[in-house]
């Protein structure tokens, strides 16, 4: 394969044959979809077809299958809490071993509407994260005066937002996209109940 140099000095990999680049294959895991969600995340949904190649299942067994995949996904977004039901305990079991083998895992939309606050401490720990469930309202959020972490970037986000979300104690301060006030921190994904545009 040939190179290219660009404007800036750095190689990359040379177009050859015109073809377009491939785009990054994102997963969504939706197993108790709600019948709104389509609208209500429109613009999400939008955006992430733009940008990356889709799949959305709604049963585990493909949920399974997807994560087993070549390529395999390059990130997965889970978008309701069902994950945390027992029945669903072997895919979370691979979902855990996706993100420990290097995947990016967003969990966000409608999960903390249905996540069981008396079971938050446990589910963290499986994700190996000294996380506990916070408080869940609605406030007014700004991007961490630190730095949002990669690979997101701070100049693509709202600097401040307002958001009903689930907030998390003990998160590291540098996995924090916005904080509510100095010393609470949020570690954010899509977590917006209600989809405003600025979450």
């Amino acid at each position: 394969m040939s190179t290219e140099v660009s404007s800036s000095g750095t190689q990359r990999p040379e177009n050859v044959g015109g073809s377009p680049p491939t785009k990054r294959k994102i997963l969504i895991i939706s197993l108790e979809k709600e019948s709104y969600t389509d609208e209500m995340y429109a613009q999400l949904y939008r955006a992430l077809r733009k940008n990356a190649t889709v799949t959305e299942v709604t049963h585990a067994r493909s949920a399974k299958r997807a994560l087993s995949s070549t390529p395999r996904p390059y990130a997965v977004l889970v978008s309701d809490a069902a994950i945390t039901d027992s029945k669903h305990s072997a895919l979370l079991t691979q979902l855990i071993k996706y993100a420990r083998s290097g995947g990016r895992v967003v969990i966000g939309m409608q999960f903390s509407n249905h996540f069981p606050l008396d079971e938050a401490a446990t589910f963290f720990r499986k994700w190996e994260l000294e996380w506990e469930h916070g408080s869940y309202h609605r406030t007014t959020f700004r991007l961490n005066p630190a730095g949002v972490p990669p690979p997101l970037s701070a100049d693509a986000l709202f600097p401040t937002f307002s958001m009903k979300a689930l907030h998390i104690k003990n998160a590291p301060r540098e996995c924090a996209v916005a904080n509510e006030s100095p010393g609470r921190v949020h570690a954010g994904g899509p977590g917006d109940i209600l989809a405003m545009s600025a979450t």
